[in-house]
């Protein structure tokens, strides 16, 4: 079986830069057929080359999902042990349905939702495993 993620990259014919801004710190740029997004990220400390396209992307995959698997702000902040009703807790939700967004629109529909649905299946085979 293919990894999902890789044929997302595939499918969506993308592709990424990554600049290094400082010590641990890389600005990494997908760009699709139709969009591009960036996005700052921070890698722990012990790792000292930048992050691949796979690595990225499975990273923002797992942020939309949670975004996209949750009916409102109620219930990702509840998801996300936060208090809906704090300004910090909304602006963070607008922040993560954006960016889910952002990346279904760089990935295109398809890919995005089979990527979504890859993730949900690696997840479930994984949780199994320890049953």
């Amino acid at each position: 079986m293919e990894d999902f993620i890789e044929v997302a990259i595939r499918e969506a014919g993308l592709t990424m830069t990554s600049q290094l801004l400082e010590s641990g710190r890389h600005l990494c740029t997908l760009v699709g057929r139709d969009a591009q997004l960036q996005r700052e990220l921070t890698m722990e400390e012990d790792v000292t080359e930048a992050p691949n396209i796979g690595q990225v992307l499975y990273f923002l995959a797992v942020n939309a999902q949670l975004a996209s698997e949750c009916e409102d702000l109620e219930d990702w902040a509840e998801e996300m042990d936060l208090d809906p009703t704090q300004e910090a807790t909304q602006a963070a939700y607008a922040k993560a349905v954006k960016e889910a967004e952002e990346l279904e629109a760089v990935l295109g529909r398809s890919a995005y939702g089979a990527m979504l649905g890859g993730l949900a299946i690696s997840q479930a085979i994984g949780m199994a495993r320890f049953d």
